[in-house]
């Protein structure tokens, strides 16, 4: 008689040679993938009998920064999944879900609709997934109860996962299922139906090159000779890779320094309590539009979307009053203030208006007579009183009395001064690309307003006045800009007049700017000596004599300037909040680098030039080392 312990190990060893040929069968099932040999059309299978069709995923490319960090991965990921074309019999059918709902405890309308959908597809041998994300255990139990069917399976497939920093999460986005609004559109284009495509950012934008195109493996019997069976493969095709211009630690610096001084900005504000960061800030290069840095707060962690997401995380992103999956950059405007300054000083310089030599004396403020009634007066209120200023010193010193004279004009008893006029300074703003989109290769870009008579009587109903243009003159009113498009100006201005197209993909695969991604820039129409007079007065702007000194880094002439922007409601003091702006490009004698920053709540020359000036010092001082 065997004793109890000699019964306890048969058993032992019985459950584990049980367990090593389920994980046996399990490793040949889901690696049979990687055998390759050739396709097979639909006309040569029609000599053999009980076919069976699996797909095999296409690995995506992934995305990777300037430097070459791995900013996504595709993960392994087990599915339960039935295969339409194996339940076709009513009765077989009724079964095998009767089954699969006693195991899995998915209801059994759920799997009808499930398999209903797979028969009407394109491709009925595709396998439709029941369960996604399954455990290794859970898949050992399921080949084992659906062992004896060859309708349901069990499939390797792939997950992305992505960065778990907040740096890179909007930028590159993520993917997902096809929608149903989308159906027709990805089955013309050759997808299946269960697919993960690009959602957002980098993954929808470049979906055409990231996709990996899936293979085939079939299995065959041939008619009449059950003994004989024969294995087909198309191998899968992976998806090419994505090289950004964006350097993960020059990302991490920008991120860095935006939220500090957007604490700073919020802070310097009493009635603060309701208030939440936000601000964003690029970096790009003067020349090719290559997008170096770009942020954009409040964000979110790059793993929300990683693997399976979490439908309440989701949920509570797209509920979240801070709107944190609005990317800043591109889908939202505000005015400019004072950074806009520039393009009407080129404009008042092209058209002249005014020259380097221009003087205007400024008092604080201008006061003008209501154009429909003499007894009506409106002041316009400059920051300071400035004094004498010659045009260089008009934009360094960001007078809005000087801007209000060559936007609009004035005219009193003593005086007349011819202005630009609202026509003029809406011509030359979209010379400068603003009112349109800058043509990023992401996403979602919105086109900012640049306002005129006729839209003002269409939409608003009302005449255009003197006010508005000396509003609209420096960058307020109706006016509306995006930070990107700004960038864009920046460069423009460094440049000597070339009008680049950002972009955020450097190279697709290995070979570097294909024809999709060449870097496009147009020479605008505008003269060297208007953009060289500019330049000179931005560079006074960012020595110690202009309002935007506190952006210059050490050691490193630049241009730059500075924009406060009003916004919201007046308080009872009839005080505004301000948005905080900074526009600059360096080095001032041979650029190659312009940046922009904003904060939704600040002053540009104490919130929003500091974070420029940490930039371009870190810019800097790591260009030896690269970074």
């Amino acid at each position: 008689m065997a004793s109890s312990k000699n019964i306890t190990t048969n058993k032992l060893r019985t459950y584990l040679a049980s367990m090593i040929v389920s994980l046996i069968f399990l490793f040949i099932l889901i690696y049979s993938s990687y055998f390759s040999s050739y396709d097979l059309s639909n006309s040569q299978l029609q000599n053999f009998t009980n076919t069976q069709r699996v797909g095999i995923e296409g690995m995506r490319g992934n995305i990777f920064d300037a430097k070459g960090n791995q900013l996504t991965k595709n993960v392994p990921r087990l599915q339960l999944a039935i295969i339409p074309k194996q339940l076709t019999d009513i009765k077989i059918s009724t079964q095998i879900l009767r089954k699969i709902e006693e195991a899995t405890s998915i209801p059994f309308a759920n799997l009808e609709d499930n398999l209903m959908l797979g028969l009407e597809s394109n491709d009925p041998y595709r396998p439709v997934v029941i369960i996604d994300d399954i455990s290794l255990n859970e898949a050992i139990k399921y080949s084992s109860i659906f062992a004896s069917t060859d309708s349901t399976v069990i499939l390797k497939n792939v997950m992305r996962e992505y960065n778990n920093s907040n740096l890179f999460s909007r930028i590159i986005g993520s993917v997902g299922s096809i929608e149903e609004k989308n159906i027709k559109y990805y089955l013309d284009n050759g997808y299946m139906l269960n697919e993960k495509v690009g959602k957002s950012g980098l993954e929808l934008q470049y979906e055409s090159y990231l996709r990996g195109i899936d293979g085939k493996e079939v299995l065959t019997q041939l008619e009449n000779n059950s003994s004989n069976e024969l294995q087909f493969i198309q191998a899968p095709t992976r998806g090419q890779n994505l090289y950004l211009s964006i350097d993960y630690k020059l990302q991490q610096k920008s991120y860095e320094a935006l939220i500090k001084h957007a604490n700073l900005g919020i802070n310097s504000f009493e009635d603060n309590k309701d208030m939440t960061i936000e601000g964003t800030i690029i970096t790009i290069d003067v020349h090719t539009g290559q997008i170096l840095s770009y942020i954009s707060v409040p964000d979110f962690p790059g793993n929300t979307f990683a693997k399976l997401p979490s439908n309440k995380k989701v949920n509570q992103l797209l509920n979240d009053p801070k709107r944190p999956l609005l990317d800043r950059n591109i889908m939202e405007n505000y005015p400019p203030g004072s950074i806009f300054k520039p393009i009407v000083g080129i404009g008042a310089l092209e058209e002249n208006i005014a020259n380097e030599n221009t003087v205007i004396t400024t008092e604080g403020s201008i006061t003008i007579k209501n154009e429909f009634n003499p007894e009506i007066e409106y002041v316009f209120e400059d920051w300071a009183n400035h004094g004498v200023l010659d045009f260089k010193q008009g934009l360094a010193r960001s007078s809005d009395v000087y801007y209000y004279y060559i936007s609009g004009g004035y005219q009193d008893e003593q005086e007349i001064f011819k202005g630009l006029g609202s026509d003029k300074i809406a011509e030359y703003a979209k010379k400068f690309g603003l009112g349109t989109q800058t043509g990023i290769d992401l996403p979602g870009e919105i086109s900012g307003l640049v306002p005129d008579r006729d839209w003002k009587s269409k939409t608003i109903k009302e005449p255009w006045v003197i006010g508005d243009t000396y509003q609209f003159g420096i960058g307020q009113s109706y006016l509306r800009v995006s930070p990107m498009q700004m960038a864009v100006v920046a460069a423009t201005i460094a440049n000597n007049g070339y009008l680049v197209t950002p972009k955020i993909v450097n190279n697709i695969g290995n070979v570097p700017n294909i024809s999709e991604n060449i870097m496009k820039k147009n020479k605008i129409d505008i003269s060297k000596k208007s953009l060289t007079v500019m330049q000179e007065s931005m560079k006074l702007a960012a020595d110690p004599y202009g309002t935007a000194f506190t952006g210059e880094p050490e050691g490193i002439e630049i241009g730059g300037k500075t924009g406060t922007a009003e916004y919201g409601y007046s308080n009872e003091k009839k005080e505004y909040k301000t948005h905080a702006w900074y526009m600059g490009y360096a080095p001032y004698e041979n650029p190659e680098i312009a940046i922009i920053t904003f904060l939704k709540n600040g002053v540009g020359s104490t919130h929003a030039a500091p974070i420029a000036k940490e930039v371009l010092e870190y810019y800097f001082s790591n260009k030896k080392n690269e970074y």
